[in-house]
């Protein structure tokens, strides 16, 4: 996402106003003033002389009006049902026929991927703010569902088997990990509180982690129970770094995949992992077609590995991978995207993590040495990674996406309330540090991946998180500080925007010192330096009015306990 914060800065730099395009001279509408063009290897069906042709006339996209920075072009004439490949080609002042715009990025872009409505169009659609996001729907007049995918790739040809937060218009699914370790004494009261949160942001189905405890089989049956009760779905995850044991693999698909409360994808039962790729090849293919084999799995591992893509050819009793990729250095679908490719040309499914955060400082004579920070510093964006990876999501063309994780708190990537289930051995980092905010963008974020368009923004909201202290500051504290991967972090609050009328003015104040800024799109990424210490105050103006939200811990100077987790806070006001 840095590459795409360059361009735009880059291109805004020379926009061309011209009087047909309503968007020109627009900062936040990225190359305004030029001709958008849909290219791909539709064109010939359309009626066209040939595909790809940068010149495409067919192609030309127009402004919307609808929202903001938004171009689109309608092409009929395509075969209902097939699929098709487009970018977006960018001609104008300065920029040639060399800038094109695909999934995701503009330096020899992946192509993206659709299918033609059910009376042969297409709806081409690119947002040139920020990502450049591109989608598809179905062309004017056509029937709903009518095979377009509404994302930037395809949807696949796949259907669920019932979901608890509603499906989507483009058959994509959102899914939410949730550590059964963690349970404890939870009961079914709490479970079905849980469901109802998880179904009121448009979470489909928990992926339940579970591992080698036996309490762990007594709660999943709990959480089943409760799942029946408020008509949602789970399905496993199983660790393998857990289990060692291939009867106990098989003895959690065996004995509760026919629950009616478990999640099934084209009518088969989905299992999930986390890890097992070292185990080969020969393992999985024997488990899944013997162990297993009367259930009939969709199975859907966390394999990890360099090459995502050569999982699907590496282990071919797979029907669909989950990359555990939230938090790369230079957070990206560099990976994602080959992979998902390889996955459809299969007619495989891809499941995308995205991720809020990821901390954890255990007692070290327990737990050796998971005693890490884990996102890179503010150049690669790790602050604001909750956003940007929420938008690689959508533009990556993913079937799925899970969030990691729901309630994982030993590694602060959280996005449940605090509750019973925090557990002791992390609580001296977790206690106070709340993520209702990661929480409440999700509800933004769910429908928007699952439908491929923004849901209707009915409140302005401005979400803020922070650490409590610099990168540099020693603690007194009785374990080292922890291990930087990549980089360090940056010291500031970072903010995210989303805002259904623009306008609105941001103030950051930190110990006294005030920094602000101006929110001039739909969705909006900031990073306030710290500057020193103390009470952290954060207001948006608009109109002459004044808006405050929540008020968090101060920026400290000294302390007793490293502590990189982060505290997260939100103010809404009128659109």
């Amino acid at each position: 996402m840095k590459s795409a914060t360059l361009f735009v800065l880059f291109a805004t730099a020379f926009i061309a106003v011209l009087a047909n395009d309503p968007y020109a001279g627009n900062p936040a509408c990225g190359w305004g003033g030029q001709t958008y063009r849909a290219v791909g290897d539709w064109a010939q069906d359309a009626g066209s002389g040939q595909n790809w042709d940068p010149a495409e006339s067919k192609g030309i996209m127009t402004a919307t009006m609808t929202t903001a920075c938004e171009y689109q072009a309608v092409v009929r004439g395509l075969k209902p049902g097939k699929t098709y490949y487009w970018k977006v080609t960018i001609n104008g002042e300065n920029t040639g026929w060399a800038t094109q715009w695909g999934c995701v990025g503009n330096v020899n872009p992946p192509a993206c991927q659709f299918q033609a409505d059910s009376t042969g169009g297409v709806t081409f659609k690119i947002v040139a703010s920020n990502a450049y996001t591109l989608s598809t729907s179905p062309a004017p007049g056509s029937s709903s569902g009518s095979g377009s995918g509404s994302g930037t790739g395809s949807g696949g040809s796949s259907t669920t088997g019932g979901g608890g937060g509603g499906g989507s218009s483009s058959g994509k699914l959102v899914f939410a990990h949730y550590m059964m370790g963690f349970a404890y004494g939870s009961d079914e009261n709490f479970f079905q509180g849980t469901i109802a949160l998880a179904q009121s942001i448009g979470i489909d189905a928990f992926a339940v982690n579970v591992g080698n405890d036996p309490t762990h089989q007594i709660n999943f049956q709990k959480f089943l129970n409760a799942a029946n009760a408020k008509n949602f779905k789970l399905f496993i995850s199983l660790d393998t770094d857990a289990i060692p044991d291939i009867n106990m693999l098989s003895s959690w698909v065996n004995n509760f995949v026919d629950n009616p409360a478990y999640f099934r994808y084209n009518n088969r039962p989905f299992v999930s992992t986390f890890g097992g790729d070292g185990r080969g090849s020969s393992f999985w293919t024997n488990w899944k077609n013997n162990n297993v084999g009367s259930k009939n799995i969709y199975f859907c591992p966390n394999f990890f590995g360099d090459d995502l893509a050569a999982n699907y050819d590496k282990f071919p009793s797979i029907d669909c991978l989950f990359s555990w990729d939230a938090w790369q250095k230079d957070i990206s679908n560099a990976r994602d995207v080959p992979a998902i490719q390889k996955a459809h040309s299969q007619g495989k499914t891809y499941m995308a993590g995205v991720a809020p955060w990821f901390y954890c400082h255990l007692p070290q004579q327990e737990y050796g040495v998971k005693n890490w920070f884990w996102p890179s510093g503010p150049d690669n964006g790790a602050d604001n990674i909750w956003s940007i990876r929420w938008r690689q999501a959508i533009a990556s063309g993913a079937d799925f996406a899970e969030i990691i994780t729901w309630n994982d708190y030993s590694e602060s990537s959280y996005i449940a309330p605090l509750s019973q289930e925090v557990p002791g051995f992390c609580s001296s980092y977790v206690n106070g540090m709340d993520h209702s905010a990661f929480l409440k963008m999700a509800a933004y974020y769910v429908p928007y991946f699952k439908n491929g368009v923004p849901p209707a923004i009915k409140q302005n909201q401005v979400f803020f998180w922070y650490r409590i202290h610099g990168r540099n500051e020693w603690r007194n504290d009785q374990f080292a500080k922890p291990h930087m991967f990549w980089s360090t972090p940056g010291d500031c609050v970072a903010v995210h925007t989303i805002s259904g009328s623009t306008g609105g003015v941001v103030h950051v104040n930190i110990g006294g010192r005030d920094s602000s800024f101006t929110i001039n799109q739909q969705e909006q990424d900031a990073c306030i330096p710290f500057n020193g210490v103390g009470a952290v105050r954060v207001t948006v103006q608009r109109n002459g009015q004044s808006y405050s939200g929540d008020v968090g811990p101060d920026v400290e100077g000294s302390g007793n306990l490293y502590n990189f987790n982060v505290w997260t806070g939100s103010i809404s006001y009128p659109v």
